[in-house]
């Protein structure tokens, strides 16, 4: 699961798997905690490299019309992703 997914979903799936296997069991159903000797996974930070002011500005440059710099100038402004933008609606 490491190598395919972030080390924090690793971290988060062994400590759901802990709380599962804590719950008292019948004794004839388990004898004992399958994961009583599995060490957590380490979650590292996973850093995201910040986009420069002369990136931006290249970006900025390509925006055809007054629409794409909109949403440029939204994403830039609030930080919001993509499918977060697509989601707004109007009131």
């Amino acid at each position: 699961m490491i190598r395919s997914r972030p080390a924090s979903t690793a971290l988060n799936t062994c400590k759901a798997l802990q709380r599962f296997y804590n719950h008292p069991v019948e004794p004839t159903a388990m004898d004992r905690d399958p994961m009583r000797k599995q060490s957590e996974p380490v979650a590292t930070e996973k850093l995201i490299p910040n986009v420069s002011d002369d990136q931006l500005t290249r970006l900025h440059d390509t925006c055809r019309d007054r629409r794409y710099t909109a949403y440029f100038q939204l994403f830039v402004d609030t930080g919001a992703r993509r499918t977060e933008v697509a989601n707004l609606t109007t009131a």
